[in-house]
């Protein structure tokens, strides 16, 4: 009799544990039995919360606010505690948090294949960089001695805040557009133009992006891009630029060498040309850089960035 009751509580504790696993891994806002509306953690975001009504959760989560992030015992949001913010589920679904796309200049993000190597968002791309072998692996913190905070992507698409598109990680000549964050719908699954495919790090198709695809284990063939497919191409204009230590220009309106103003990036040309200077400090020489592919820079001193010829010059 004592040994069947043992079986029994170790059969309840089993089965609650595994509830329990099976709600934490399904990455979905967690709403309790209760009537009524209350808030709930994002599982992706620390930062957001969702509104739970009757058991469940609105369609988008709602942000904190600046400085400020939620906390599940509190029901509320709070000032921020960086050390207190760990959400249950990470982006891309591996053991770190995996920022793959640039959002913005001087942002950074990870090389989902190497975890040693990192890239700066750029004017229109990104530049590569290593991190010292004192901290060898990158995260979204910066380079650390901690492997275990490498960026290791899943098979499950899913959209962080802020971001407007992904890679689908089964095919290299699809993405999704993010509606709102979480696992985007097929409906949003777009596809690259023939001949391209989706560059990872600038968010959009280019026909010098490599196939790669993130989801090791996917069962998807990898596309030839030999048969025509209804795509669409990301609004997105912006394209990598390339290093390099002299560049023939096409007009006498250049600068051949540039005292820099202060950080930030230049156009060589007055008029629309490839080429730019990268700056880091006021009063250093600038490094030329240029566009990729067919963009050239643009002139306009508020948006420093590599365009489409046609849409150059750009005004705010």
């Amino acid at each position: 009799m004592k040994f069947s009751k043992c079986i029994s509580v170790a059969a309840v504790i089993l089965t609650f544990s595994l509830a329990t696993v099976s709600a934490q891994d399904d990455c979905v806002p967690i709403c309790p039995g209760t009537v009524g509306k209350i808030k709930v953690a994002d599982p992706y975001n620390c930062k957001n919360y969702y509104f739970c009504r009757n058991s469940q959760p609105d369609p988008l989560p709602v942000y904190c606010g600046d400085g400020k992030q939620f906390n599940s015992t509190k029901g509320e949001c709070v000032t921020e505690t960086l050390a207190s913010c760990e959400p249950r589920c990470y982006v891309g679904g591996g053991t770190g948090i995996c920022h793959l796309t640039c959002e913005a200049i001087n942002d950074f993000v990870s090389d989902p294949f190497d975890c040693s190597t990192y890239y700066e968002c750029a004017p229109g791309g990104k530049i590569p960089h290593k991190c010292p072998l004192s901290k060898p692996y990158f995260s979204i913190t910066g380079c650390s001695t901690d492997d275990s905070l490498c960026c290791v992507p899943g098979c499950t698409p899913v959209c962080n805040v802020n971001e407007v598109i992904i890679a689908d990680p089964t095919n290299c000549s699809n993405y999704y557009e993010c509606q709102a964050p979480g696992i985007p719908s097929n409906i949003s699954k777009r596809s690259c133009p023939v001949g391209t495919y989706f560059d990872i790090v600038i968010g959009r198709c280019s026909s010098m992006a490599e196939c790669l695809i993130l989801c090791p284990d996917s069962p998807t063939v990898i596309p030839t891009n030999d048969t025509t497919v209804d795509s669409q191409t990301p609004a997105q204009t912006t394209f990598l630029p390339t290093q390099t230590d002299s560049v023939e220009t096409t007009t006498m309106d250049c600068v051949e060498t540039f005292s820099c103003p202060g950080p930030g990036y230049y156009p060589k040309c007055h008029t629309c040309q490839p080429e730019y200077y990268k700056c880091e400090s006021k009063g250093e020489e600038g490094s030329l850089g240029r566009c990729v592919g067919e963009l050239v820079f643009n002139t306009h001193p508020d948006l420093p960035y590599c365009v489409l010829p046609g849409d150059c010059p750009l005004y705010p």
